[in-house]
């Protein structure tokens, strides 16, 4: 079984709109939200312009492996971080340029 804790994703950068619906696949299969215990996130609550921000509690090791891809594929940039301990946060981040 693999290690679980609660994790978000801020994503910003363009995004052709042929490729929304694949972003909505990568983000469903998440099991993402808005907010920690809300909603599954809808189309309607992404803002044009400003970066999408969402979270999931029990994420498998703490990554989201299918949406990270998509941002890497697409040259989003994302922030990842993770709770590790009450206390402690793990952080992971990647800009357009792949760094």
């Amino acid at each position: 079984m693999a290690d679980r804790s609660s994790a978000s994703i801020t994503i910003g950068g363009k995004l052709a709109g042929a490729d929304l619906p694949q972003l909505l696949t990568a983000i469903s299969d998440e099991g993402l939200s808005t907010e920690f215990d809300g909603p599954t996130f809808e189309l309607t609550e992404l803002v044009s312009g400003e970066p999408l921000l969402l979270s999931a509690h029990e994420v498998s090791w703490g990554t989201f492996t299918e949406l990270e891809a998509f941002c890497r594929t697409h040259k989003l940039a994302y922030t990842r971080c993770m709770g590790v301990l009450p206390y402690r946060l793990s952080r992971s981040s990647r800009n357009q340029r792949g760094g």
